[in-house]
Parts: structure tokens; sequence; C-alpha cells
């Protein structure tokens, strides 16, 4: 953990010494008993693409995610069911009746016998 933050992020770099003898002299000026040399010390800054990540938490994705997963798990439509079934006073009633009517096994099974009957 490098200690990343929105405030502080960070920043990795290599540094690599890419050739040993990078250095060249020349000559200036060449007098009998005196000559003056200029060295040249060369860098070779070589750049390559990286690739890497950051995580900060944002509470915008957070949201982003949670209303995601709701959706996706069906949340609404059970709230929405549920809201229709049991906080409409009378048409809830109504409502319960059309979604999930009383079945009686008895009555059902009699009126069955009593069409079979009436029709032979």
């Amino acid at each position: 953990d490098m200690g990343a933050s929105q405030s502080t992020p960070v920043c990795l770099l290599k540094v690599q010494l890419a050739e040993l003898n990078s250095f060249s002299y020349s000559v200036l000026t060449q007098q009998p008993g005196l000559t003056k040399r200029k060295a040249y010390v060369n860098i070779h800054v070589i750049s390559k693409t990286g690739a890497g990540f950051f995580r900060a938490f944002q509470i915008h994705e957070a949201v982003l995610f949670v209303t995601s997963a709701v959706v996706l798990l069906g949340l609404p439509r059970r709230f929405m069911r549920f809201f229709a079934l049991n906080c409409l006073g009378q048409l809830s009633r109504i409502y319960t009746g059309v979604v999930a009517p009383n079945f009686n096994v008895q009555c059902s099974c009699a009126k069955a016998v009593m069409q079979l009957v009436s029709q032979s």
C-alpha cells in the first residue's frame, strides 16, 4: 500500500542507466603546453508507456452500483406488489381477489360433479 488517495496520488518512476559510457570530450583550443577540453555528459531518457490503476472511494459510483443491484434483483416489483396488495385499503382487497383468488377444493369438486351430472 503506497498511501494513494484522491488528495495525495502516488506515481512510481523507474530509473535505469541506459549506457555506461555516455560521455564525450571535445577540444576547444590547443596551444603549446595548454589544451582546453570540454566534457559532454549525455543523459539518455527512455520513456515507455506504463499501465496501472488507481482506487479511491467515490460516492457516485457506490450509489450507481447499489441502484443497479436493486433493479436487477427485482425489488421495485416486489415493493409495488406489497404496496398494491396491502396499503390501498378497499382497493387492496379487490387487487388481492384478482391476484390470489380464494380456492375452495370441496366447492370446486362439487361444481365439477354437478356439471358432469347435468350434461349426461
